[in-house]
């Protein structure tokens, strides 16, 4: 069962970072209008890959 939870953790990670390249468009201006919406708010940090 171990590996199986792995899988599960892996594909939560992955999730995760789509997740966080949708919110945060780093690479390209042409998606800046989103960027610009929440200006405010302190841009949450990166998770490290595992």
């Amino acid at each position: 069962n171990d590996g199986e939870a792995k899988e599960s953790v892996q594909v939560v990670d992955v999730a995760q970072l789509l997740l966080e390249s949708v919110k945060t468009p780093a690479d390209g201006p042409e998606d800046g209008g989103d960027a610009d919406a929440d200006a405010g708010e302190p841009a949450p940090e990166p998770q490290p890959a595992r």
